[in-house]
């Protein structure tokens, strides 16, 4: 099964998210497209968890 996930600006919850998402792809063994606006890549950069999404 394949997610898209987009990431804006947005920096509410986003830990939580991307570990939700972490769990999702283990446990269903899923295939997620991440989208990224530009202000997507800042937040993620700030909150150290660019490297987790990308891998």
């Amino acid at each position: 099964m394949k997610i898209a996930w987009g990431i804006t600006g947005s920096g509410d919850k986003l830990t939580e998210c991307v570990t939700f998402m972490e769990e999702l792809t283990k446990a269903y063994n899923l295939e997620v497209h991440v989208y990224l606006s530009k202000e997507g890549v800042v937040v993620l950069k700030f909150y150290k968890l660019l490297k987790d999404v990308k891998d």
